[in-house]
């Protein structure tokens, strides 16, 4: 096991204590946490591509490890209830899981035809805003801590959190879009 493997691993263990704390009210520690987990995900793709460690359980592991930490952030978002209206959070997490899993079994469709679906531009932009919009949503479920300190505080982070993860469905829709378009050979029938 080498060290970027053993980071995606510990990446899907932060994910049940970023749950844990967060259904505990215990929010800040679940946010450091989700950005804890966040940073390996950048740290182990650098490690394994710098130092060639790039192997086939990393590309098995760094793509689940990232999914469980996005689509658990959702559903702690959606459960929550943090953006208004109430349901906004279900909607946002349902076009960010479809776009995931379509890609998904289209990376498994390429993958059973022996061909290397990368990620595009788009896709790693994508990422990026993802990362910044989850915990800054995730931190609004604190709003009573936060409103107690300042209510403009709490008034620029829920719109700094909305607007980035607004931006992040949207390029979700067009990182997926494209993905499909680069790619639309592998839905192809191979001849016989």
């Amino acid at each position: 096991m080498n060290i970027p493997n053993t980071l995606s691993l510990i990446r899907i263990c932060l994910v049940p204590l970023v749950v844990l704390f967060y259904l505990l009210n215990l929010t800040l520690l679940a946010v450091i946490i989700f950005i804890v987990a966040a940073c390996t995900d950048f740290l182990d793709g650098y490690i394994a591509r710098k130092y060639n460690m790039v192997t086939d359980l990393g590309k098995l592991l760094d793509p689940i490890a990232d999914k469980i930490l996005v689509l658990s952030a959702l559903f702690l978002i959606s459960y929550s209830a943090v953006l208004q209206p109430s349901w906004i959070g279900a909607v946002y997490g349902t076009i960010i899981i479809s776009r995931e899993l379509i890609i998904s079994v289209f990376r498994q469709i390429a993958a059973s035809k022996g061909i290397i679906m990368k990620a595009n531009l788009y896709g790693k932009i994508k990422t990026f805003v993802q990362t910044v919009a989850l915990p800054i949503v995730l931190l609004l479920n604190a709003q009573t801590d936060i409103t107690a300190i300042s209510p403009v505080l709490y008034n620029v982070l829920y719109m700094a959190g909305h607007i980035t993860l607004i931006i992040a469905v949207l390029l979700t829709i067009m990182s997926g879009v494209v993905y499909l378009i680069q790619n639309i050979q592998v839905l192809k029938q191979s001849e016989v």
